[in-house]
């Protein structure tokens, strides 16, 4: 029983391995293949065990495994990078000597890892390594941004305060109350802006209650369905009908979508004729998130921005025509609700602004 399970946890990692593996005698005779090789060389295990490796490689690389040095191999392996197209790929091919307990030399391993996988296995990692070092940089930044605005918060309300008081108490002449008026507007639009930067750094309170996310997105679409239209912009919308409701605030994520929306329209109006944007929600039920899409046919994003793009006060909008603050707002808003919120550039053209939230939301 217990060789049994160790030869059962043997095969599971062997069978796990993303890389061709196959383990050979002195002769070349194939022993054990692994499942990755199986599928490349389309064949079953017990066609492939008992015949010769050499069979399912091509010439060149053939001749280059049979021509290696009698075990023990110097240096316990051999290395070498070879477009193989009998197994129709490029491998960095590796064979090692396979030893038993007693390090005698039973045969051999023959590995090839398929470079195309490699290199994805490392496009992979290194957009994990840049989604985390981009969710620390906003972090550190939404804690700078909260000390800020708190501090600034108080002599604000200060100012607002008093400003009520002298227009209540009839203190102000009347040639001096529009400008009083004026202080008092101008006040009121630099506490909406305190506002907004504590909720990028979520800092807010979310008024939860059960909401349904293709209802949300489709007010916010239809406060923007004839703006789009006077501009030409086609509004696709792909719902998930089955996706479950959320314990969220609504008018959070209401603004969340609205801001997005507003940023593709915007981008679409920039090309100077007529455009789209594809609104898609859908379920990831392995994940357990919820997924809404939207993409545009913009200009897209430039690649050197893309890191950018949540950060308050950012924005490659002229002066004036924008705050910089949509985005970061719609950020913190995402995140305060445990979801991520992400900006790329769709393959074929255009921004692509992608929001999951998890489903431990559920109502």
């Amino acid at each position: 029983t217990e060789i049994r399970q160790q030869r059962g946890e043997f095969e599971g990692a062997f069978d796990s391995l993303v890389h061709l593996a196959v383990i050979i005698d002195p002769n070349g005779v194939i022993r054990h293949a692994n499942h990755a090789f199986l599928l490349r060389a389309q064949q079953t295990r017990e066609q492939l065990v008992g015949r010769q490796l050499s069979d399912y490689l091509s010439q060149e690389l053939a001749q280059w495994v049979r021509a290696l040095p009698p075990s023990p191999l110097p240096g316990g392996f051999a290395v070498r990078e070879m477009d193989d197209d009998s197994l129709n790929g490029v491998f960095f091919v590796t064979v090692s000597d396979f030893c038993d307990a007693d390090g005698a030399v039973r045969g051999r391993v023959f590995m090839a890892p398929d470079r195309l996988t490699v290199s994805h296995l490392e496009a992979q990692r290194e957009a994990r390594r840049q989604q985390l070092t981009q969710s620390e940089k906003l972090a550190a930044l939404g804690q700078f941004v909260a000390g800020i605005a708190h501090e600034l918060n108080n002599p604000l309300q200060s100012v607002i305060g008093y400003l009520d008081l002298l227009r209540t108490t009839g203190a102000v002449t009347r040639e001096a109350y529009p400008q009083i008026r004026t202080i008092a507007r101008e006040a009121d639009r630099a506490a909406q802006i305190v506002k907004n930067l504590l909720i990028f750094a979520r800092s807010g309170h979310l008024a939860r209650r059960p909401s349904h996310v293709n209802a949300i997105l489709q007010r916010a679409l239809r406060s923007r369905q004839q703006p789009c239209r006077a501009a030409q912009i086609e509004i696709v919308r792909n719902y998930d009908v089955t996706i479950p409701r959320i314990h969220g605030d609504p008018l959070m994520l209401h603004q969340v979508f609205l801001n997005v929306m507003l940023n593709a329209e915007q981008a679409v109006v920039a090309t100077g004729r007529p455009g789209r944007i594809d609104v898609a929600s859908t379920a990831d039920r392995n994940q357990q998130r919820l997924i809404v899409t939207v993409r545009d046919t913009g200009p897209g994003i430039p690649e050197d921005l893309l890191s950018r793009v949540f950060e308050p006060f950012f924005t490659t909008k002229d002066v004036g025509k924008g705050t910089g603050l949509g985005l970061a707002i719609s950020y913190g808003i995402v995140h305060e609700h445990g979801g991520t919120i992400a900006a790329a550039n769709h393959s074929e053209g255009g921004a692509l602004f992608t929001i999951e939230l998890p489903f431990n939301l559920l109502a």
